[in-house]
């Protein structure tokens, strides 16, 4: 499953006729285009149509009925990476195992995980002193290979420790 990207979590069912809602994990309205394939558990589904704005949609699968529906709650649909429109320089699943370092170059620990919560990815670093961070406004400054390099300044805005 390397080629794939996590494009969204089905919530539940909506409506009466085999449609979900899903929450998009911040990818464009294009990765949702009626007649894309997206893969839940291990099938293939094609979207018949789509609907809603940029953090909930409401998709109807071909050949998804209202049964099937409800078995696909709390279940992620994934993209072929090549198939997508990154929004940004990276993708987030891209980060994970990576080194982050400040703009000085000190490790501050390894990228653990990343969640989005609905205003902002959420990153997970493990380090000497563990800590999460809502990255916004810049704080990843750039990536070069295995390096995460952080804007210092910007990620003691917003950085939380954990205990």
């Amino acid at each position: 499953m390397e080629n794939l990207i996590e494009v969204a979590l089905i919530l539940k069912p909506h409506g009466i006729k085999g449609q979900v809602k899903a929450k998009n994990l911040a990818f464009s309205q294009y990765d949702f285009l009626p007649g894309k394939k997206l893969l839940v558990d291990s099938s293939w589904l094609e979207i018949e149509e789509v609907s809603g704005v940029k953090d909930d949609l409401v998709i109807k699968f071909k050949d998804v009925n209202l049964d099937l529906a409800q078995k696909l709650k709390n279940k992620s649909l994934f993209a072929k990476r090549e198939e997508l429109k990154p929004t940004e320089d990276f993708y987030c699943a891209d980060l994970i195992g990576k080194t982050a370092v400040n703009l000085s170059g000190q490790t501050l620990g390894k990228i653990d995980d990343i969640q989005n919560f609905g205003s902002a990815d959420v990153v997970y670093v493990k380090g000497e002193k563990p800590f999460t961070f809502a990255n916004i406004g810049g704080i990843i400054q750039e990536i070069k290979g295995d390096l995460v390099v952080l804007n210092d300044k910007k990620l003691s805005e917003v950085i939380c420790y954990e205990d």
